[in-house]
């Protein structure tokens, strides 16, 4: 009998993660199943430093990542094939089965009320931050049904992964994500962990970002972390607008004598049009953006996750820079970054702005009044 098995699908689960495996008051073996993706998959080989915790992956990589349709296909059958295997070997197996959010967990919607009493949820802290769900795990309304659903769609989803998923709406996106139902009994059940969220701010802080050792921390020297969205790729932005904005920026640094870096999303590859840039430094894409931020930081992104972070020197947003062609899109993004960071933000309106920031970070106090900023909630 497997005591233990732990469900993720997305890096922000993976401190969360380390953190309950770390309260283990024995040295049961344990599995943890990787429904993300493959760059996923190598930053959890690069933390899982212990013997007794085996990974198992059942990755679905994203569709722009494949030139065939049928290698694409071929893909996403070979996913629900291993899902089914996992259900029918692993799960039934084993006593407790860990997941943290109720978004993208088609193996809980599978399981079902037939497992209810091995389920164990732990809402995700990020999450709850962010007021996608609630302490207690539940929706809020920053997330609701599709109601005009495509039936084909639906009656796939219910086929191939039971009657215990819907598709919601998180701003503009459509995402599946557990019955409410389901999601209902579950938490009624209340099997999880007690755990202080100090301790684990403390350890997702301190002791997650040790893990790894990174190279791009260079003798104290202060650098720019540029976090990439692929903004073009997602037809989101104009393309032309957005290089010259990315043109600005790179002179910026260099004007600054700063070290600019470029950090592709996990699971994509850096654009190619990087290459038209001179005195451009590339971080891989699997590890995760807080092992790259400490004090000598500039994070610069739009509303990645990265600017979450407490910890950089200084937080810059390009939120009112970035060339979108829909500012309903740009509307959500603004609330989604409001929801994110831990620190105050500067959210620059022209390129002189920026130039401003980015001039004044060597002093001791770079604070600019008169520019934009917005603070955490």
């Amino acid at each position: 009998m497997i005591k233990s098995v732990y469900l993720i699908q997305s890096y922000e689960e993976v401190p969360f993660l380390m953190f309950l495996i770390s309260l283990r008051k024995s040295h049961e073996k344990i599995k943890v199943l990787n429904y993300g993706n493959s760059d996923l998959k190598l930053h959890l080989l690069k933390v899982f430093k212990k013997d007794d915790i085996t990974l198992i992956n059942n990755t679905l990589e994203n569709k722009k990542n494949f030139k065939s349709k049928m290698i694409y296909t071929v893909m996403r059958l070979q996913y629900v094939f291993k899902h089914y295997w996992i259900l029918l070997t692993l799960v039934k197996k084993s006593e407790k089965l860990y997941f943290f959010t109720p978004f993208v967990v088609p193996l809980i919607s599978s399981i079902g009320l037939n497992g209810l009493s091995k389920i164990c949820y732990q809402p995700l802290p990020g999450l709850i931050k962010r007021k996608y769900i609630t302490e207690s795990g539940e929706y809020t309304m920053n997330s609701y049904i599709n109601t005009k659903e495509n039936k084909f769609s639906k009656l796939l989803r219910r086929v191939l992964f039971g009657r215990n998923l819907e598709q919601r709406f998180i701003g503009s996106t459509k995402i599946y994500a557990i019955t409410v139902n389901l999601l209902s009994k579950i938490i009624k059940n209340n099997n999880k962990l007690d755990f202080s969220m100090q301790d684990y701010e403390k350890y997702r802080t301190d002791i997650y970002p040790s893990l790894i050792k990174v190279t791009n921390k260079k003798n104290n020297k202060i650098r720019v972390i540029y976090f990439e969205q692929h903004y073009v790729e997602r037809k989101l932005v104009d393309e032309f607008k957005y290089l010259g904005l990315l043109k600005d920026i790179i002179r910026l640094c260099t004007l600054e004598e700063l070290d600019f870096y470029v950090k592709p999303h996990p699971g994509r590859a850096l654009p190619k049009f990087y290459e038209k840039f001179d005195k451009v430094n590339t971080i891989e894409a699997q590890t995760p953006a807080e092992f790259y931020i400490d004090e000598d930081t500039i994070c610069i992104s739009t509303s990645s996750g990265a600017l979450s972070s407490s910890l950089c020197k200084l937080n810059l947003s390009l939120i009112f820079l970035m060339p979108f062609f829909d500012d309903i899109f740009r509307k959500n993004a603004f609330k989604s970054l409001g929801h994110k960071i831990s620190k105050l933000t500067f959210t620059p309106k022209k390129i002189n702005e920026l130039e401003v920031l980015l001039s004044n970070v060597k002093k001791l106090n770079p604070m600019e009044k008169d520019i934009d900023f917005i603070k955490p909630q």
